[in-house]
């Protein structure tokens, strides 16, 4: 599977991702080292209350708010004794009027064919002994087809070969432009080129499940699921079986023992829900931050910012974890 070797494949796969710009996630890319003057401060939990402490948690600010942020600049955000205030890197504080944020909201984007087929007209001439072909006419940018075929979906080697749907049972096919019918009329719908104009990988729909098929009918992943979704930029994929995802890699193989349930790809991480847990693994499957939480919010997004997570353990105190699956929190 060769989705990366286009830059314009890789830029759209990565708006796949979470299906929105980093702004409309909620990404936070802010504060970092580089852009905070002074120590590093992380927002740190001990009991029921947040203060701040520094990167190996040493406690900077001590523990007095019901809730904080991280630092933007000079300040954070926080609530102390129900009231809403603005903190200082040294600690003080003073009340103020807070903007509530919507909530974030991630739309999930299927896997989907970007090929926009050139105007197609029916031509009888393309019948010849019992076979069924087609043409295509750069100078009009038309494709001339068999009245067979109801429609025209992708083309691959240049207008050479093409998946066709054929009228009356609508079932979709590959034929070649002599007509010679390379992958049957079997299948229900025509979905995507994993390829994406190298050896195709097609994801197909059959009988209501999708599967993926080569250019010779040779199936590659078995038609047992639900939907296809891309996982990141990398060319692994999710394979969904209702909402029970299994993590694999450009040649289909599992990435991860476990089933997640709905995951979100969010600046390359992973927020992983399992049987077992919840937590945090990367797109090569690698865990990140341990599958042992009752919640984890997608990597980097709000109250978090990028290289962090908000999670929430199986006792209710939530807190942030950064990316050595540091807890910063204690009793």
């Amino acid at each position: 599977m060769n989705i990366i070797k286009n830059i314009s494949a890789a830029t759209i796969m990565s708006l796949l991702v979470c299906s929105a710009t980093a702004q409309e996630m909620g990404v936070v890319t802010g504060p970092t080292k580089e852009t905070v003057k002074g120590e590093f401060l992380v927002p740190f939990l001990k009991g029921k209350l947040y203060g701040y402490s520094n990167e190996q948690k040493k406690i900077i600010i001590e523990p007095k708010f019901e809730h904080v942020s991280f630092f933007r600049g000079t300040a954070a955000k926080g609530v102390y004794k129900g009231k809403d205030v603005q903190i200082m890197r040294d600690g003080t504080f003073k009340t103020v009027i807070v903007k509530k944020e919507p909530p974030l909201v991630v739309e999930r984007v299927p896997v989907q064919s970007m090929f926009t087929p050139a105007q197609q007209a029916d031509d009888a001439t393309l019948d010849i002994a019992g076979k069924h072909s087609f043409k295509f006419d750069k100078k009009t940018n038309t494709l001339y087809k068999s009245p067979a075929y109801d429609s025209v979906l992708y083309s691959f080697s240049d207008w050479k070969t093409v998946l066709v749907k054929l009228k009356g049972t609508g079932k979709v096919g590959m034929v070649d432009n002599s007509g010679n019918i390379l992958i049957p009329f079997e299948y229900d719908e025509y979905v995507y080129d994993l390829g994406y104009f190298m050896e195709p990988e097609l994801i197909m729909r059959k009988d209501g499940k999708l599967g993926v098929i080569n250019k010779l009918n040779r199936i590659l992943v078995p038609f047992e699921y639900t939907r296809i979704e891309f996982c990141g930029s990398v060319g692994n994929l999710f394979l969904y079986k209702g909402n029970k995802a299994t993590l694999v890699d450009s040649q289909y193989k599992s990435l991860f023992a476990d089933e997640l349930i709905d995951p979100v790809v969010c600046i390359d991480i992973i927020s992983a829900y399992t049987a077992k847990g919840a937590g945090y693994i990367d797109q090569k499957g690698n865990v990140i931050v341990p599958l042992k939480y009752k919640e984890v919010k997608p990597w980097g997004t709000e109250p978090a910012v990028y290289g962090f997570g908000w999670v929430t353990d199986k006792s209710g105190r939530s807190f942030f974890v950064n990316d050595k699956g540091v807890e910063f929190y204690s009793n």
